[in-house]
Order: C-alpha cells, then structure tokens, then sequence
C-alpha cells in the first residue's frame, strides 16, 4: 500500500480484479391480469396499498390479479411489478381544458370516464398565474371506492418547477396531459371548473388470451387523431412482452390462466421464463380439475411449478370468502423463504398465510399419486396445529436432474449472478491475466455459495469446479475475442456436476 506523507487529495486506481459478484434479487415478481382501472404498462409495486391506489379494489367476476397480488404481500413479497390488459378496441377517456390542455385517462376503459377534474385559480395577483388541481375518481357512484388527487401551486409555463404536465403526469395514478398541439398556449390560464373525461372511453369487447403477449412499443393514446400528443405520456411496454425487458423479474405468475378460454397463459409464461432464463413460472391448477387421480401439470418444464388446489380468502369487502388459485400466496412464500434461508431451500412446509380454507382435500395417498406428476399440493394440517401447509417443492420437469424448484432456482440464481458480476471483462485483454482474474472472482463467490449451504460437499472443490483457460477455448474463439468460463456445481441433493458455459465477448471483433 502507497504511503501518504504530504496532505491531500489523491487518487488512486483499482484493478478490475477486486471486482466483487453480487447475487442477484430472487424474489421480485411480475403478475399481469385485469383490473379494475389503472395504467396498462409494466408498474413496479411495493405494498398492496400502493396497488390498490393504482389498479382499484378487487375486481369483481372472473378476475383473479388483484387477490394474487394481496396474497403474495400478506406471505412476505416485497416488490413486484404488474401490468394490466385491456382488450384490442378499448379507447382513453378524456376531456380537453379551454380547448388547449387534453387531459386523457391513464389506461384504456369505460373507467376513465368517472373520473372528474377540477380547476381552482389560485394567486391571480401574481404575474405567474398557479392552479389548485383535483383529480377524482369514483366507482360507479360509490363514494366508499373514491379516489382522490390534490396537486396545489401549479403553472402552465414551461420550465416552471411546478409545471403542470411534469407534475401530474410524475405523481397521477388516474391520468395524463399534455397540451393541444404539442406546447402551452400564449396566454397560460386555464378557465375555473370541473369537467368529466366524458368522451371516449370504450371497453372495447372482451380481453382474450392473445392480448397477454402484448408488445414492446410506445404506448400510444387512443383517441381523434388531432388530439395525439407529440410525446406519448404512457410509457413503453404492455403484457408479457413489457416484463421481458425487466431484467430483475425473478418470478412469473398470470392468474388469470385458470379462467376458461384462457388455458394458454400458462404456456405463454413458461415459454418466456425458458427462453430468458433468468425467471420461473408460479402455475395454478384449475379450480375443478375434473379426475384428481388424473390431474397434471400443462407441459414439461424445469423453468415452471405446478401448484393445486385452491385457497379461500376472504373478500375485499370484509366478511365474504372466495376461492382463489395460490399463485400469488406462493410467490410471496418464495420470498419470505428466500429472504430468510436462501434461494437454495426448498419453498416447501410453509403455511400459506391468508388461507382460510381448502378447496378440496388432499390426502397422503392423493398427494403420492400427483407429487409424482410433479403436482405441488397445499395440504390441510390444521387438526394438529400447524395451518394450511405448502407440502411441495418440484418443477413441471421429467428430468431428475431438474426435479426440484430450488435446484431450478439455484442455478438461475448463479447464472445470473455471474453473468452480471463478469461484466467487467469485456474489452479486457483476451490473455492468460483476465482469465486467472475472472476464475478468481467467481471461485470467490461459489465459495461463498457453499459457506451458507447452497453447494453440497465437505469442501470448496467437492461443490464446485470453475476453468478458464486454453483448455476451454479455442485460438478461434481467443481471436474472436471471446472468454470461455466452464463451471461446475453439485446442487444439494444432486449426486453429479451439472455444467454451466458462461461466455463473454471482449469485444476484440467490434
């Protein structure tokens, strides 16, 4: 170490060597279904408060999103994002102010037009003119199920630090403005008064399971052409396909998935966890699954876990109860079981907090019968005391190797960890340096990973293997600036290594 003799400042450069790798979060979720309201891109929540502000209470019929979404927060979630789905033909409500500001609502839906806004001038006196602005919502009248909105000092100049748009389109749940023609009018007042978002603001038919898929583009508002804002104020991404460029999303649940003509939410999810790799599907059984004896996950996966049969909760409105698939209750078991012992236990004799009630009886027999389908089943051990009991832990997987959701979850876990722990080698030297400095942060870490009892053996090299050097890469691939790492694990309960090939592109070719 340099030793500082004058006073001063100095600085001082560290090698990418003590780059350290960091593990990944496990326990983020995304669900997507069908709302009472709120906007249709993915929102990241962090209590179900905050998603009833967003999205509204329970919604009543078929959906089943916003009990998952209780239920993963009431079993120990921290943070998940959701994203509703409106149907193809749905329109925004919206209103327009003086025939100059056009205030739209947040998300497509006849909901929108409930909603009212109501302007207040405020210090006219100034030579800057401020607005009191209220945005209101109310459920069909209800004045229990009101949503209200206060932004006060406002402006409609541009610039301004309480200018208008920048404010409530930053903070408002219920809605977006912009201005007629892309900018504020000469004269920036706004007349006094309330006004409904009373045009627009069609249902647009009935959802359908295609709609999940969603896509990548701007969001864009559906409404007369000439009203279109330059800048769309409802940001990128709806569906599936907004969570598949949301790199923390470690979990997947639709639960809507249970509802008839909708069967193929399950295969859609799956589809995206093995593709990306990076996440795992949480999947529902149907609520009357017919021949018990006969039930079975949808399709082959390791990237998925198939869970029966469903919980009674209570309902949103107090006293009354509901069945409801447990995807979202276990999800937030996954978390509460990560946090608490590591992504490497098994998410299994938990109780399934919020869970009145089963729907149907499993017994031992029943459930020897379907754990060997790979059906997970919450079992009823009330009797002796201990609650409702998640009392399964296996994927959709015939493959032993992958049987279990922890073996699954691990190695997602460390992958990804890896991954975005190496970054730092790209458009390093391609030699024999870089490669002994990445092999030594990852045997760091792995280490580390078997310290806390994720890798099995007495010690490091009976748990895992790292190479990297010219017996893992070819001159082609050295010349291709391209850095193989091999790894190997031995999970707990797996009897042999599992290989891993990590590469990464140096950039020499670019």
């Amino acid at each position: 170490m340099t030793e500082y003799m004058t006073p001063g400042v100095f600085v001082g450069e560290l090698s990418g060597a003590s780059a350290q790798i960091k593990g990944v979060s496990t326990n983020t979720v995304a669900f997507l279904g069908q709302t009472e309201r709120g906007i249709e891109g993915a929102q990241l929540i962090t209590g179900f408060s905050e998603f009833l502000r967003v999205y509204g209470c329970c919604e009543e019929g078929s959906s089943y999103l916003s009990y998952a979404v209780r239920g993963f927060f009431e079993n120990g979630g921290k943070r998940c994002y959701t994203g509703r789905i409106a149907a193809p033909g749905a329109t925004h409500a919206y209103t327009v102010i003086d025939d100059k500001l056009v205030v739209s609502a947040a998300g497509r839906g006849a909901w929108g037009k409930r909603i009212e806004i109501k302007v207040e001038q405020f210090r006219t006196n100034l030579a800057v003119r401020l607005f009191n602005i209220t945005i209101s919502y109310t459920h069909d009248d209800d004045p229990n199920r009101k949503l209200v909105e206060k932004y006060d000092d406002l402006s409609c100049e541009d610039g301004a630090s309480q200018n208008i748009i920048t404010v409530i389109n930053g903070a408002s749940a219920l809605v977006r403005l912009w201005w007629k023609g892309g900018k504020a009018a000469e004269a920036v007042s706004l007349s006094e008064g309330g006004l409904r978002l009373d045009k627009g603001g069609l249902d647009g038919g009935q959802v359908r399971a295609e709609d999940f898929q969603g896509g990548s583009g701007e969001i864009s508002f559906k409404g007369p052409e000439e009203l279109k804002p330059l800048v769309q104020p409802f940001g990128r991404g709806t569906g599936l396909a907004a969570f598949s460029v949301i790199g923390d999303i470690s979990l997947l649940v639709l639960p809507e998935e249970v509802r008839p003509g909708f069967e193929r939410l399950s295969e859609y999810a799956i589809e995206q966890c093995e593709s990306l790799r990076d996440r795992f599907a949480i999947v529902s059984a149907p609520g009357s699954p017919g021949s018990l004896r006969g039930l079975q996950p949808p399709m082959d996966s390791a990237y998925a876990a198939y869970y029966f049969p469903w919980i009674k909760v209570k309902d949103s409105g107090g006293n009354a109860t509901r069945f409801v698939p447990p995807g979202g209750h276990i999800a937030g078991i996954y978390g509460r079981v990560d946090e608490a012992r590591g992504v490497h236990k098994a998410p299994a004799n938990e109780e399934v907090r919020g869970a009145l009630a089963l729907q149907s009886s499993v017994t031992d027999r029943l459930q020897d019968a379907l754990n060997r389908r790979g059906v997970n089943c919450i079992r009823d051990f009330q009797s002796s005391g201990r609650g409702l009991l998640l009392w399964g832990a296996r994927t959709m997987s015939t493959d032993p190797e992958w049987r279990y959701v922890s073996v699954r979850r691990l190695f997602i876990f460390i992958e990804e960890s890896i991954k975005r722990g190496t970054q730092w080698v790209v458009f390093e030297s391609n030699n024999e340096q870089t490669w002994l400095k990445v092999k030594q942060v990852i045997e760091v870490f792995l280490i580390n990973q078997w310290r806390s009892g994720a890798l099995a053996g007495t010690k490091p090299e009976e748990a895992f293997f790292v190479k990297c050097g010219r017996d893992t890469m070819t001159e082609v691939d050295i010349e291709q600036g391209r850095i193989v790492i091999l790894i190997g694990l031995a999970p707990i309960r797996a009897a042999e290594f599992t290989i891993l090939n990590v590469s990464h592109n140096t950039g020499a070719n670019i």
